[in-house]
This record gives structure tokens, C-alpha cells and sequence, in this order.
């Protein structure tokens, strides 16, 4: 059974793998995007204020919140950006 790992990435701390942390192993490759996807929503979560709109909320979120990468002998197509906007979008955000 292969093994998959989540890395998480600061995005205040762009490009510095001393700033990353690994996760893991997850037995499957849903685990491990089940987690990621938590690790991204607890993110928005830090970001949020009820005065943000759903721009300035993803703005917060590329500058300064959590992008974790699923690793393992295959990739599902998973962006943590991309689910990110998805979550914005249907959240509570003007």
C-alpha cells in the first residue's frame, strides 16, 4: 500500500522549504486531500473578518496562509489555491 504525505508550505514564507512542514503518511491519497483540504479551510478561517470581501480573503490567504501539496507515487489534482477560491466563493463574503 503506498504511502502519501502532505507538504505544507507557508505562503508568507514563499519558496522557503525551512518555513515548510511534512504531514504523514496518510494510507490513501483521499486521506491525505481530506486533510489538505481541512489545513486550507482552518487557513481561510485565520484570514477571515467579517469586513473582508471574498477578493481580500484570497489575498490574505496567497500572502499569508497554508498551501499544502499531496506527495506520493501518484497525484490527484489537487491546488489549494483553487480549492481555496472554491471555499471563498461560497462563503459568507460580499
Amino acid at each position: 500500500m503506498p504511502d502519501f504525505h502532505i507538504r505544507v508550505y507557508d505562503n508568507y514564507h514563499y519558496m522557503d522549504k525551512d518555513e515548510s512542514y511534512l504531514l504523514g503518511p496518510f494510507t490513501s491519497e483521499q486521506e491525505a486531500v481530506v486533510k489538505a483540504k481541512a489545513i486550507v479551510r482552518a487557513s481561510l478561517s485565520e484570514c477571515s473578518s467579517d469586513v473582508l470581501t471574498r477578493e481580500a480573503l484570497m489575498h490574505a490567504y496567497r500572502a499569508f496562509g497554508d498551501d499544502p501539496v499531496v506527495l506520493g507515487e501518484t497525484t490527484m489534482d489537487f491546488s489549494a489555491w483553487e480549492y481555496a477560491q472554491q471555499v471563498a466563493n461560497d462563503s459568507q463574503h460580499p
